[in-house]
């Protein structure tokens, strides 16, 4: 917890998450699929938001913002959000006064993009935020496309959306598997990179490769940290659009 540094904002909170769990070991598939390593590593999904969560706690203790902010590392992501739906029932800070989770799961270890994903922001003001934080970057924001996988509803920041606190995953070009982004070296075989991990997505060969261009990882952390910033100091709480249904849930 890194306190605010306004008298009556520091009472308000901007919660970052990212999980640290995966699924252990497999010993009997790995071996069926002639596997050496049967530990679920879990490198992409997710140390590597689990890691980048870490960098930018230690910024913002050296940077405090307005509000007050909440860096939370939950279990259980994998079989079934169960750090973060038992964080939401016995929260830490109250969540009428928590302003927003950003979430990060699963990074860009491909490279720098154009653009940065904000899935699932557009139900809240976090989108109108997003995009300001965006254009100070010299970034767009990523078109928003049917969610047919059912995406926004399988990682961390959806226990809290479903407490009534305005939340998405964070710029996540992997999360979305499409390769869809704008990456600034080799766009279609940067692409190609990004589509390939769909192979390795909760497999034991979810492993860390020397290879990977971690300037994408900053970038999207930067991001994300930037976006914590802009809402821990503004002076409005984000709020859910008219109409949307977590909007109604009272926290």
């Amino acid at each position: 917890i890194v306190p605010g540094t306004d008298p009556k904002l520091k009472d308000e909170a901007v919660i970052y998450s990212a999980h640290w769990d995966h699924l252990g070991k497999d010993d009997e598939g790995s071996a069926r699929a002639g596997q050496s390593d049967h530990i679920y590593n879990g490198a992409i999904d997710n140390a590597s938001g689990a890691a980048a969560l870490l960098a930018m706690a230690q910024v913002a203790v050296k940077q405090p913002a307005r509000r007050t902010q909440i860096f939370l590392w939950p279990a259980g992501e994998e079989t079934g959000m169960l750090g973060s739906t038992a964080y939401t029932r016995a929260p830490l800070w109250p969540l009428a006064k928590t302003a927003a989770d950003l979430n990060l799961d699963s990074m860009n270890f491909v490279g720098k993009t154009h653009d940065i994903g904000v899935a699932g922001a557009e139900r809240s003001s976090l989108y109108a935020s997003a995009a300001k934080v965006a254009k100070r970057m010299g970034l767009r924001l990523a078109p928003t496309i049917p969610d047919l996988s059912g995406a926004f509803y399988r990682a961390d920041h959806f226990a809290f959306a479903k407490a009534g606190v305005p939340a998405f995953n964070v710029g996540s070009a992997v999360f979305s598997g499409d390769g869809s982004f704008d990456f600034v070296k080799e766009p279609t075989a940067s692409s190609e990179r990004l589509v390939a991990f769909k192979k390795d997505y909760h497999q034991v060969t979810d492993e860390y490769h020397p290879s990977w261009d971690l300037s994408g990882m900053v970038q999207q952390a930067q991001f994300t940290l930037n976006l914590g910033y802009e809402v821990a100091n503004d002076k409005n709480l984000p709020v859910w659009n008219k109409g949307e249904a977590f909007g109604k849930v009272k926290r």
